[in-house]
């Protein structure tokens, strides 16, 4: 569709917004020492382009070679890692950054006064596909230029840019109380243009940063609706003899900067667009499971006697949880064999590794595993064995030809699964065969295997092979067991309507509103609140429902 019609209606819902509304954000922070400073009433918080922020740096400092601003919360108050996978979009409004470059990362900051620059822990919010040409919405063309790791998007003109991101853990982050956003120039190789000996010096209108998450409307809009253009920046009176006196506040949403409201390029501010845009709209036969958050709480907690209520895809069932039973790698090593695992080729005779037959570390973290099945034949002295490795639960060595007392998987509880996760990095020879639980399960080829089983009837986890030559890497080994399920989503994260847009703008908060998610030209947009103290829910058939709602543009 295009003109002004209205079709799947697009909400990008603003984090920064919704975190100030509830007083979550601490301060504002830029790098003083490379003599950056930041100028105006709001700083770039809360969909407000048209208050002024400026980013100054100025010829004092060194190594500046990027614009970077910070965001802190409240120190070790941290978002869930949920937050960061929610989000996937971002942008400027008001900017005059033509030619630069923006990305943001998500940052476990290692003290309450630390710096920019000083965290222990690092997420990621960027484009990640290198071939994707889906992620600009508007003027933020995708550059690779950085590398796929640190994806940045272009600003091609000034006025506002919106672009899809990304958000992902790249560290062992355990949780956000730092936001920082970075804006850079690159050349045509990709390097950055400014550094030691060509310091970015200057000023900059970064009038609001915005970054969330959008949610398309399950359903289009009722063909009945409404769209009105209110003019109501005036007073006018009638004169007692009887001439007309009128007072003009304000003619439309005023200046981002140097440009008119939703402009892209150079504007005109003698022809700007006049009058506020109001929606109101119904949306009929919305499914339940659109509409309403299958959790409403904060945290995954599931009453076991309900679930039954519930789609499957809106529960862990399995709920293999955090903390695996085991997480073992191999990139500690003492002498031939690495910690923490026991290594034997018999539990009743002794084995001595041969250049053929042999646990090594290939290269750092990777082990390999090496077994001439005829010369372990011809070594053993009781019955012959295979070549084999097991995680030890404890450091407490395990003597070879000893009892094995440190149990890995119960038994005679059908009931209980597991989940296995190798990653075998190469099989060159034969077959990898892991026994778990008193379940084979063999693998000849390359790759990370996930499996998950049950019904053991032994409490022993062995990586060993199938009686015959073979050669093959590993680098971890991982295993888990299912807990009591829990739902998959908190309110937070959950894709219904409710969730994704109704808790984060019902107490009058802004958002971005795109009255059809297909048009991504300048004019479609708008900075909007939900005109209504309330939502009323009808159902009309089972578990369907009809909503309406009223949309008003402000600034």
């Amino acid at each position: 569709m295009a003109y002004q019609n209205v079709g799947t209606p697009r909400f990008y819902i603003d984090y920064l917004t919704y975190w100030h509304s509830i007083g979550y954000i601490q301060n504002i922070l830029v790098k003083e020492a490379h003599g950056a400073s930041l100028g105006g009433d709001k700083f770039f918080i809360g969909l407000d382009p048209a208050s002024p922020t400026t980013f100054t740096i100025s010829d004092e400092g060194d190594d500046t070679d990027q614009m970077a601003l910070g965001v802190n919360f409240p120190y070790q108050q941290y978002l869930p890692i949920r937050v960061l996978d929610s989000i996937n979009y971002m942008g400027v409004l008001g900017h005059d950054l033509q030619g630069f470059s923006m990305n943001a990362r998500a940052f476990h900051r290692d003290s309450a006064d630390a710096e920019l620059g000083q965290h222990d822990e690092t997420g990621r919010i960027n484009n990640r596909d290198v071939d994707s040409n889906e992620t600009e919405i508007i003027n933020a063309e995708y550059n690779g230029l950085a590398g796929e790791a640190d994806a940045f998007n272009t600003f091609n003109n000034n006025g506002f840019s919106l672009f899809q991101v990304d958000g992902y853990e790249s560290g062992s982050l355990d949780g956000i109380d730092r936001l920082v956003f970075l804006l850079r120039q690159y050349d045509a190789s990709g390097n950055n243009v400014y550094n030691d000996a060509n310091p970015l010096t200057g000023s900059w209108n970064i009038n609001s940063i915005t970054l969330g998450h959008f949610y398309d409307m399950p359903v289009s809009a009722d063909l009945k609706l409404n769209m009105e253009i209110e003019f109501d920046g005036y007073d006018q009176i009638d004169t007692t003899g009887g001439s007309t006196l009128t007072n003009v506040r304000y003619t439309g949403s005023p200046q981002w900067g140097n440009n008119n409201p939703w402009e892209i390029g150079d504007s005109n501010p003698i022809y700007k667009r006049n009058g506020r845009r109001t929606w109101s709209m119904k949306f009929s036969y919305i499914s339940d499971k659109n509409l309403f958050a299958s959790n409403y709480s904060s945290n995954t907690f599931l009453n076991q006697n309900s679930k039954e209520r519930y789609d499957h895809d809106d529960l862990d069932i399995m709920n293999y949880g955090e903390v695996p039973i085991l997480n073992k790698d191999f990139d500690n090593w003492t002498d031939t064999d690495p910690d923490d695992w026991r290594v034997f080729a018999n539990e009743s005779s002794s084995f001595t590794q041969t250049s053929t037959t042999k646990i090594e570390e290939s290269t750092t973290g990777v082990l390999r595993f090496l077994q001439d099945w005829s010369e372990l034949q011809a070594a053993a002295t009781g019955s012959a064995g295979n070549l084999t490795i097991q995680p030890k639960v404890s450091s407490e060595n395990i003597a070879v030809g000893g009892t094995v007392t440190h149990h890995v998987c119960d038994t005679g509880d059908s009931s209980t699964n597991y989940r296995m996760t190798i990653n075998l990095t190469a099989v060159t020879t034969g077959t990898c065969r892991v026994r778990a639980g008193g379940q084979i399960f063999d693998f000849t080829t390359a790759g990370v295997k996930t499996i998950e089983f049950s019904n053991t009837s032994q409490k022993e986890i062995r990586i060993t092979s199938n009686g015959a030559d073979a050669d093959f890497k590993i680098t971890s080994f991982k295993l888990e067991k299912a807990n009591p399920s829990i739902f998959e989503h908190t309110l937070m994260d959950d894709d219904s309507f409710i969730a994704k847009v109704l808790n984060f703008v019902g107490n009058g908060q802004r958002f971005i509103f795109q009255a059809d998610n297909t048009n991504n030209n300048p004019d479609q947009f708008a900075i909007c609140v939900l005109d209504q103290d309330s939502l009323r829910i009808s159902q009309v058939a089972f578990k369907t429902y009809n909503i309406s709602l009223k949309i008003r543009e402000v600034w």
